[in-house]
């Protein structure tokens, strides 16, 4: 496989990482906390965000790329809205932190996408899932 494209942070160590569906970007969480968007084609950095205070261990663009959440080590979790510069709509902080941190997205029905988008974070011990709707954050 030939390498196209290389990105380094020499300061903060990267964690976490997921490409959009559609445009040439891809969302990277740090060891800092950070989120990091990069653009594909010029390597540059368009957005970063810090609100977290802990590692931010996952992230996840939705099937449509609207949305991306990302959750820290410590169960912060925020949605953002990726359609206007990844400005975080809502923020929660769940009650015990998951000792295994992942975020997935429900996936497209009979190629379509799914009306209602859901997201699932891993929970406590990583011996359950729970599933959030994306517009009111509720189980």
């Amino acid at each position: 496989m030939e390498e196209v494209y290389e990105f380094s942070s020499p300061f903060d160590q990267p964690l976490s990482l997921s490409a959009h569906p559609t445009e040439p970007i891809f969302a990277c969480g740090f060891e800092s906390g950070k989120m990091r968007i990069f653009d594909i084609d010029t390597t540059e950095v368009t957005d970063e965000f810090s609100q977290f205070k802990k590692p931010l261990k996952a992230l996840s663009y939705d099937n449509a790329g609207r949305y991306l959440v990302t959750c820290a080590e410590d169960g912060a979790v925020s949605i953002h809205n990726a359609t206007r510069q990844h400005l975080p709509i809502k923020m929660m902080h769940l009650e015990m932190p998951p000792e295994f941190v992942s975020v997935a997205f429900t996936k497209r029905v009979g190629g379509q996408v799914d009306s209602r988008q859901m997201f699932a974070v891993m929970g406590e011990h990583g011996n359950n899932v729970i599933l959030y709707d994306t517009d009111s954050f509720t189980i």
